[in-house]
């Protein structure tokens, strides 16, 4: 793939005026250009003056005389431009007689003003080596639009400066990876291509830039080094760069949410103990205490009950115990149908069911999250906030006649942002539960409690405001698409989902329905088409136009329907699950009340990926 140089199409050139150069008739002969190369951000720039390359028919057409390349504040008017055998610009330019032209006249006349400056256009280049270590580019095709006064030369030891231009355009030169036929084909290079940005993408590129290179100098107390970048030019990975050299070239530890527990100390280790420990009113001591103390100095956090770590989330309930097959199929033959009360065979009904013994923590609250099960891409064991990457605009192709100017256009990117929200969820067990060492309780405990958070995580997922602690849900996202059934759900009203998607370029895989039990109840008792024996809009399978259809009671009341590619949902979770014992609430009903803690998030990578209905579908 070609390298590319970006190029700014605007630019602006000063030079010191000579106050014998100022005449009475309010007219003043200046230098506005020479083959100086001038630093820029891209590299070294070279305007070459020779014949045929500076088209100068703007200047000796009336060109405006501004102040500090303002368009709104014109002070005279350029008599006549040419460019010299010497191979330097020089104009005669003429001042109003308006108060503002007045007073600028009378500075360049008294020498307080001494630099002009000239704005120009490039409509095209080309490489031309190197000059102290950075690409240097003859601009062969340049048209210079104004003249301008400005206060203080940017670089006044060459006497070249550049000014900055908010409705500056930018162009790319896009390099020959095989220049003069390198790689051995002995051919001509390829010359450069030319391509223009619009004045909108390039103020949001800019804007952009300052923002980033503002927000690392707040975040490492380097305001005023940052501000000093801005006015360079410099990007943000050079500031980035800067402020990680500063701190002696070490950049930020990340830390790994492994803690690095053996494989005899995942099978050592007993959530159901800790909890037991902590109910029956004793301190947290072993190993488990050591993994909580080991999670603790990882994250510089400490816990309010005691961390379970990422190695024993992670990992199955069958390797943590280090069973083998055939004992795992033992165990489920022999719990399978056993109640959870230590006491009562009757009393709870709770089974572990075959599929959630192999599994481990993260595993359980994703099996019990109907978000997670639709396809949505799971991030787990972060640390620090997180962005990722998505694509919001394309570059446009046009076919063009032979000498046609193809018209600007460029891909656009922006950021998913994901921060940890603090997520607790309580329940209760019978403490005479928790003083069992079987396998079969250890593997329900951590079942429920997956379960308890699973419920409230799905719930935010689909509805979260994005307030109050909270992440923002499906539901209330801004740019979803959306369907109105209007009245009862018809076949065509079932389809526009599919068609929306498809309408907004989303990829039609991992595609479902999301809703409530009222809608998937409704949809299975209408027909498509009435006395046609085409069938029900929900089949008895649950799938409607040939996509899943899941139902959950996490809906919120008003029966929306949500359709969408779930693989463009993220959902995050942060390292360590703090779990918090509580002895004394449920004390005269021999039970204790048990915390779960941990930091999650979702998100929307793309929002047209979705399409919400405004009203319900069970109408």
């Amino acid at each position: 793939m070609p390298k590319t140089a970006e190029i700014p199409s605007h630019g602006q050139r000063s030079f010191d005026l000579n106050r014998a150069d100022v005449k009475d008739d309010r007219t003043v002969a200046l230098s506005w250009s020479s083959e100086l190369p001038c630093d820029r951000e891209f590299g070294w720039e070279v305007l070459s003056h020779e014949r045929g390359h500076c088209d100068l028919s703007r200047l000796n057409s009336g060109a405006a005389l501004l102040v500090n390349h303002n368009e709104n504040d014109q002070v005279g008017v350029v008599e006549s431009a040419e460019i010299g055998p010497d191979r330097i610009g020089r104009a005669i330019v003429r001042f109003g007689t308006s108060q503002r032209a007045e007073e600028i006249y009378q500075d360049v006349k008294s020498g307080i003003r001494r630099l002009a400056s000239v704005g120009y256009k490039i409509r095209g280049g080309k490489p031309d080596g190197e000059k102290d270590g950075k690409r240097k580019f003859l601009i062969t095709d340049w048209i210079p639009g104004e003249i301008s006064i400005v206060p203080i030369p940017v670089d006044p030891k060459i006497g070249v400066g550049r000014a900055q231009d908010n409705n500056m355009k930018k162009i790319q030169i896009l390099l020959d990876p095989d220049p003069a036929g390198a790689g051995g084909g002995g051919g001509a290079a390829t010359p450069p291509r030319i391509v223009e940005i619009t004045p909108d993408q390039a103020r949001a590129q800019e804007k952009a830039r300052c923002k980033d290179i503002l927000t690392i100098g707040h975040l490492h107390k380097r305001s005023e080094d940052a501000q000093k970048f801005i006015d360079e030019g410099k990007t943000a990975d050079q500031f980035r760069s800067f402020v990680l050299e500063s701190y002696g070239a070490k950049q930020v530890d990340i830390a790994d949410p492994v803690i690095g527990m053996s494989d005899k100390e995942i099978k050592r280790y007993s959530l159901v103990r800790a909890l037991n420990l902590l109910a029956s009113k004793k301190a947290l001591d072993g190993l488990e205490k050591e993994a909580s103390d080991a999670v603790e100095t990882l994250t510089r956090k400490q816990p309010q009950g005691f961390y379970v770590p990422h190695d024993i989330a992670t990992r199955s309930f069958g390797q943590s115990k280090g069973l083998s097959t055939a004992e795992v199929v033992a165990l489920i033959a022999g719990i399978q149908q056993r109640a959870l009360n230590a006491t009562t065979a009757t009393a709870g009904g709770f089974t572990v069911g075959t599929n959630l013994l192999a599994s481990s923590m993260i595993e359980l609250l994703r099996n019990n999250m109907v978000t997670a099960q639709l396809g949505a891409r799971l991030l787990s064991g972060l640390v620090g906030n997180v962005a990722i990457p998505k694509h919001t605009g394309g570059a446009t192709a046009y076919w063009l006649p032979e000498s046609g100017t193809v018209t600007a256009s460029q891909q656009t990117f922006g950021q998913l942002g994901l921060v940890p929200h603090r997520l607790a969820a309580a329940t209760a067990y019978d403490k005479q539960l928790l003083m069992q060492s079987s396998i079969d309780v250890e593997g329900f405990v951590r079942q429920d409690l997956m379960a308890v958070l699973a419920l409230e995580k799905d719930r935010a997922v689909i509805n979260g405001l994005g307030n109050a602690g909270e992440p923002l849900g499906i539901l209330n996202t801004t740019g979803v698409g959306s369907i109105t059934y209007s009245a009862a759900p018809t076949w065509a009203k079932v389809v526009e989902n599919e068609t929306t998607l498809f309408a907004a370029n989303v990829p039609l895989v991992n595609v479902a329905f999301l809703t409530s039990g009222a809608t998937r109840g409704k949809w299975k008792s209408t027909v498509k088409v009435s006395g046609a024996a085409a069938g029900f809009l929900c089949e008895p399978n649950n799938v409607a136009n040939n996509y899943p259809l899941i139902a959950t009671t996490q809906m919120p009341s008003g029966d929306k329907t949500i359709f969408g590619n779930w693989s463009d949902l993220i959902l995050a979770d942060w390292d360590g699950l703090d779990v918090v014992v509580d002895p004394y609430s449920l004390s005269l009903s021999n039970q204790a009340r048990i915390v779960i803690n941990m930091h999650t998030d979702n998100g929307v990578r793309h929002p047209t990926s979705f399409v919400v209905s405004t009203d319900s579908a069970a109408q």
